[in-house]
């Protein structure tokens, strides 16, 4: 039966130092290595590294990780043990930090050197890892491994992970996030023309996504909402193989249903309007445009509806409405298009709305040609 480890508290080890196999209940201010220490919950570590099987309960921070194990479980199954300051991962045989809380503004950071015969980084981390919710830890040059839960950390663009890694409330700095599970805010980041892009993912309930560009195989459950800069990648497919011209985007359109009730939509809306060709000048389409009346000159309105992807396919109505502001009144007054693109007086109660296209066959981005003659 091996002895029981003495109790450590109270220590200083140098550069020259290496203290191996105990209990550190205390602060230990290391400039030199430790081995295979059981942390309490009154207990740290500051400096040096740290080798071996390390249990941590307490605190580990600013140190050189080159052993076989960190873990912050103590005995009943609980994460109980942080990581703080400037963590460097450069363990020399697979070692892996695991089930840890991380400090604020925690930096763990690998060697980004790959396993042979892999992409992967060599250096690991696994389990549930924890970081604060303010001021997310950062994660940089290591490998994640299968079936981790990772919440509340900075994602960099040259970090690796297995397949089936969930991430809650995170923000990513990489060009490509595939075959993971999200949860939370989910945050990306721009990269010159483009966002993050996110391919092959699952997107859980009531999460809310922003600065990212969603791609194919991606599945959402019930109340996920978008926020600033999220685009589908699908839209400018469509776009470019059947020749659809992009136009300024508009503010997000609205849907309703058959009762007349609003209903929640991740439909877009681009358009904007141009005087007719005349000759070899044509005009680009513009979001603001001034027009006096002219009997001369078409005035052509165009519009892109890009349609919400969980109902490409479906059948759909496309009603369009215009205000108009007579000289000297103080409130516009509001028309509606019928099928013949004629304006039409709207008391403004939806169920009386008519429609200006009937039964649409809803592809990715559907061109709507709202007029093309001259204002009367």
């Amino acid at each position: 039966m091996p002895a029981p480890k003495s109790s450590i508290t109270d220590l200083e080890v140098d550069e020259t130092g290496h203290l191996a196999e105990g209990i550190l209940e205390s602060h230990l201010s290391n400039r030199g290595q430790v081995s295979n220490l059981t942390i309490t919950s009154q207990g740290s570590v500051k400096g040096g590294k740290i080798s071996g099987y390390t249990n941590n309960e307490g605190l580990i921070e600013d140190v050189k990780f080159v052993g076989a194990s960190i873990t912050g479980k103590n005995a009943d199954g609980e994460i109980t043990g942080t990581l703080g300051g400037k963590v460097t991962l450069a363990s020399q045989i697979g070692g892996v930090v695991e089930d840890v809380n991380l400090a604020p503004d925690t930096q763990i950071v690998g060697s980004g050197t790959p396993k042979v015969g892999s992409e992967k980084n060599i250096d690991s981390i696994g389990g549930i890892i924890n970081g604060d919710s303010e001021k997310p830890a950062t994660l940089a040059k290591l490998h994640i491994k299968s079936k981790s839960l990772v919440s509340n950390v900075i994602i960099t663009e040259n970090v690796t992970y297995d397949d089936g890694i969930t991430f809650t409330n995170v923000e990513f700095r990489t060009k490509v996030v595939r075959k993971v599970i999200l949860k939370g805010h989910i945050n990306g980041t721009r990269f010159k023309e483009t966002y993050t892009r996110i391919e092959s993912v699952t997107i859980r309930a009531n999460s809310h996504l922003s600065n990212l560009d969603i791609g194919d195989n991606v599945k959402f459950a019930a109340g996920v909402t978008l926020g600033e800069n999220v685009s589908f990648s699908v839209h400018q497919r469509y776009m470019e193989t059947h020749r659809i011209d992009a136009l300024p985007n508009l503010n997000p359109l609205a849907a309703i249903d058959n009762q007349g009730n609003r209903v929640s939509t991740w439909a877009r809306l681009q358009g904007g309007a141009r005087f007719g060709a005349v000759g070899n000048r044509v005009e680009r389409y513009r979001k603001h445009r001034t027009f006096k009346r002219s009997e001369r000159k078409n005035v052509e309105i165009l519009g892109n509806v890009l349609t919400d992807v969980r109902h490409l396919g479906q059948q759909a109505e496309i009603l369009v409405v215009a205000a108009y502001t007579p000289p000297g009144a103080s409130s516009p007054n509001f028309y509606m298009l019928d099928n013949h693109g004629t304006p039409l007086p709207w008391d403004m109660d939806m169920s009386s709305l008519v429609p200006f296209r009937a039964d649409v066959t809803l592809a990715p981005v559907v061109p709507v040609t709202i007029w093309n003659k001259p204002l009367k």
